[in-house]
């Protein structure tokens, strides 16, 4: 199980980091390898890191960033090391996010049109994803729950 919550339960200026904690709960009877280091992906397919955000507006809107409709592949760098999580415990990762200074809008004629974030609310949860890699780590796909932040200018 995954759940996320703020480090810092402040407003947050757009050019300054977001901490996030992470909190990886085993809910198996057997022992689990995660990463010993977590990224953030760029873009919702996972481009560059292996924690997905996925942002809303607070009436719920999905809000893509413009990596979302990139071309061009980023690769993250696979973990080398890993952290043995017991089977019924616990473990807490901290990342640091950066919100995205600019949003793509579509428009009724399937253009993408950038705009710049507003001050105010936005809900953002994440989705941890890992490629199988060999028969002792875990893979797979996990959400975590949905928090709200508040961004500023």
């Amino acid at each position: 199980m995954l759940s996320i919550e703020e480090v810092d339960h402040t407003c947050h200026d757009l050019n300054s980091q977001i901490k996030m904690r992470l909190v990886f709960e085993n809910l198996s009877k057997d022992n689990i390898n995660l990463p010993d280091e977590f990224s953030i992906a760029l873009n919702r397919r996972g481009d560059g890191g292996n924690i997905v955000p996925f942002i809303t507006d607070i009436d719920g809107t999905d809000l893509r960033t413009p990596a979302d409709f990139s071309l061009v592949d980023f690769f993250n760098t696979p973990s080398i090391g890993y952290y043995q999580l017991p089977a019924n415990q616990i473990v807490v990762f901290v990342v640091e996010y950066r919100f995205p200074s600019f949003l793509s809008q579509i428009m009724e004629n399937k253009t993408i049109n950038l705009v710049t974030s507003k001050p105010g609310q936005y809900l953002i949860r994440f989705v941890y994803f890992e490629h199988q890699r060999d028969v002792d780590t875990w893979y797979g796909a996990i959400g975590s729950n949905q928090i709200e932040i508040c961004i500023i200018s």
